[in-house]
């Protein structure tokens, strides 16, 4: 670990000093990363969160990544329940790494990790940020590689309703249905896995409830990753792609047959 540490930092992608591992762990964790300055230890501004060795007001200085519904919040306190008491004199500058706790006339964070900003370049951060994120999205789909019977290119030919079938598991009541309906794939070249015919059935959910999973229409192109799932109302042996990262167009395709080769 120390030897990825320091070629990521040779190569700009972590700031020096920074475990690699801790580092992405807290990214990933973490939808709200500042560079702030404390005002008040052992202190809140929520009413719903005590005082104690664990909290502290901060004031933020800069915001590296956050939600849109926080709006912008350069300038304003925010009180960080500590992971574990750390000394944290007012006055001092960290850059925090934190997920939100309580919402309210003010913000409280549950904080996943912090730095030092004395320590660190804050202008690293960004760039480190983005490094650490696009590993993450690497190692999710290459567990998804690993995990899909089959891995086809294609266009959809045509989209319906799932013909009637015994699933074996019971089905789910409304609105929480999926209503599944099938897309019938037109399979340009096959990846991972085998095909019997020139074409599989991926089925998917239509519910709007089911607005997470990817949903397919007629003459759509691009790269399945395809598992055979036991859900409610599915028929035996049906193929999904239920995952964002099971479906994605052709721009992807050399990426995607770069980690099924180095498998």
């Amino acid at each position: 670990m120390r030897v990825l540490t320091a070629c990521l930092s040779v190569l700009g992608l972590l700031p020096l000093g920074v475990l690699a591992d801790e580092f992405d762990s807290w990214v990933e964790h973490s939808p709200l990363i500042f560079l702030g300055t404390v005002t008040a230890p052992n202190a809140s501004t929520q009413p719903d969160l005590p005082p104690s060795e664990r909290t502290v007001i901060v004031k933020v200085d800069r915001v590296f990544r956050t939600r849109a519904i926080l709006g912008n919040l350069v300038g304003k306190r925010v009180t960080v329940l500590k992971a574990k008491p750390w000394s944290s004199p007012a006055g001092r500058q960290f850059i925090f790494f934190t997920s939100s706790l309580i919402y309210g006339d003010s913000l409280a964070l549950r904080e996943n990790g912090h730095y030092d900003a004395s320590a660190i370049s804050a202008e690293d951060i960004p760039g480190s940020i983005s490094a650490a994120l696009g590993r993450a999205a690497e190692s999710k789909l290459k567990t998804r590689l690993d995990g899909a019977e089959l891995v086809v290119v294609g266009k959809v030919a045509s989209v319906g309703p799932v013909p009637p079938g015994k699933s074996g598991v019971p089905k789910m009541p409304e609105p929480y249905a999926p209503r599944w309906w099938q897309a019938r794939v037109k399979v340009e070249s096959v990846e991972k896995g085998r095909v019997e015919s020139d074409s599989v059935a991926v089925v998917f959910p239509t519910a709007r409830s089911w607005t997470r999973f990817p949903k397919f229409s007629r003459d759509q192109e691009g790269v399945w990753l395809l598992r055979r799932d036991r859900l409610p109302g599915l028929p035996p042996g049906a193929l999904t792609a239920l995952d964002v990262d099971d479906f994605s167009d052709k721009t992807r395709l050399n990426r995607i047959r770069g980690l099924i080769t180095a498998k």
